[in-house]
């Protein structure tokens, strides 16, 4: 029997090996579990700091009673066949599922970035799309839904929605589509708006590029958002 010291040091992090081992923890009687699997190889140090991020947090959840989530890790050198299903050829990689799906892939060894995306993915995994979603609206007074990030917008359109917000001196958060597909897809039901980027305020759908270009082309576009 371990001591409690012990206890303290075993890592929470499984080992992964295959994609059928991957379905054998995952799978219960209630349904799949929600996973944090990061992907990497023992020879790269950004693989390695991946691993000790993850280790950390897989310890924090046990820690808050967290056990219906596995935290996984598979080291690509194996020939994993995980690995393989999931398409991952970048490391180090850390896949989001929920469902038995794929709904979020962070990809980088950046601590900040992955433990936000954790936290967030822990908080989040035991509800309904669609409170998911109600919870996304609402996160921050503007929230931009967009094709990558502010930084590094993936379209031209979601490009000139930051521009006209950052031009305007709108405070905004964000939320990259492309990063997770439940949400890409389900807010198009959500809000019956069928493109990106979609802007919200307060929970509300303002619209579009075409509308917010108008308002802000009209110089009405604090006022209609209601931060003037």
């Amino acid at each position: 029997m371990p001591t409690a010291q012990q206890q303290s040091t075993i890592s929470r992090l499984q080992p992964i090996h295959s994609e059928q081992q991957w379905k054998q923890m995952c799978w219960t009687e209630q349904g799949w579990k929600p996973a944090i699997i990061g992907f990497g190889a023992s020879w790269l140090q950004p693989c390695v700091h991946v691993r000790e991020v993850l280790e950390t947090l897989a310890s924090l959840a046990a820690e808050k009673g967290k056990t219906f989530l596995l935290f996984g890790f598979c080291d690509i050198d194996e020939g994993n066949s995980l690995t393989t299903a999931w398409g991952i050829t970048n490391v180090p990689s850390i896949v989001f599922s929920r469902d038995g799906e794929i709904v979020n892939i962070v990809q980088g060894a950046d601590p900040p970035t992955i433990t936000r995306a954790c936290r967030e993915f822990m908080e989040d995994c035991h509800l309904s799309l669609n409170e998911r979603l109600e919870k996304l609206v609402h996160r921050r007074p503007v929230m931009l839904f967009m094709k990558g990030t502010p930084d590094k917008p993936f379209c031209k359109f979601s490009r000139r929605m930051v521009e006209i917000l950052n031009g305007e001196g709108i405070h905004f958060d964000y939320f990259n589509i492309l990063a997770d597909y439940q949400v890409r897809q389900g807010l198009k039901g959500y809000s019956n708006w069928p493109t990106y980027p979609q802007l919200y305020v307060k929970g509300e759908l303002v619209g579009g590029l075409d509308i917010v270009e108008e308002l802000h082309q009209s110089g009405k576009l604090k006022e209609q958002l209601h931060l003037s």
